[in-house]
């Protein structure tokens, strides 16, 4: 008997852009993450002013790729569903980033060999590397914090700080949360917070490491984090 493997999977997301009104593809293949936003420093800009500068975060996960919301102003909604926690994505669904519509179905080995020439293409990635921490909500939105230590304490922003990420959010404890890395990326671990850490929208057990994956959503007190890795 022969063995037989699954192709990998191929999506494709398109919608009209906002200012040229011109058609765009993005071609996702298995292992992606991609963020979708108003800014540029997204990997699918959309400007648009319903759209948060980081509205929401696809990824790939046990064999389906994902949409989360990433706490923004309007929300985001999956044919008509309003959506927030990590929703499994089906092809012929509609994405709505509150006014912007995009659809989301499959794609072809020759689309995806085209998008890799046009470079609107975002596989998985090949490496872990430090990783960074992008807060998408509350006072310091749009912060990329650089993952540089091997041991990061997380907590509120008060002038006695001792820990390395602080955070200006009345929601936080002192500490509140500790990243720590390790052979094959990092872990989180609530400190016993006293308002909890969220990670994709499932609380943590106190002082019980959880690894992060890329495109994963973290809310400590009222911030909302993206972990990117590499």
């Amino acid at each position: 008997m022969n063995d037989t493997h699954n192709p990998p999977m191929l999506a494709k997301l398109t919608w009209v852009d906002p200012v040229s009104e011109a058609i765009k593809t993005h071609i996702l293949l298995e292992g992606a993450t991609v963020t979708l936003g108003r800014s540029s420093e997204n990997d699918i800009a959309i400007l648009d002013k319903h759209v948060s500068r980081r509205h929401a975060v696809i990824r790939y996960h046990d064999g389906v790729f994902t949409i989360a919301d990433l706490g923004s102003v309007n929300g985001t909604f999956v044919n008509n569903r309003q959506v927030i926690e990590p929703f499994p994505l089906f092809f012929g669904d509609q994405i709505r980033l509150y006014v912007p519509l995009l659809t989301y179905t499959s794609a072809t080995p020759l689309e995806a060999q085209l998008a890799q020439e046009m470079g609107n293409i975002t596989g998985g990635m090949a490496s872990i590397g430090r990783g960074k921490l992008i807060i998408t909500t509350g006072a310091q939105e749009g912060l990329v914090v650089p993952l540089v230590l091997d041991s990061i304490l997380v907590g509120r922003a008060v002038t006695n700080a001792t820990w390395e990420i602080s955070l200006q959010d009345t929601a936080v404890s002192r500490p509140h949360a500790r990243l720590q890395r390790v052979a094959d990326g990092w872990v989180i671990m609530d400190m016993g917070s006293v308002n909890g850490t969220l990670l994709n929208n499932n609380f943590l057990t106190p002082q019980t490491p959880y690894a992060l994956h890329d495109g994963d959503i973290l809310v400590i007190g009222q911030t909302t984090l993206l972990y990117r890795a590499g």
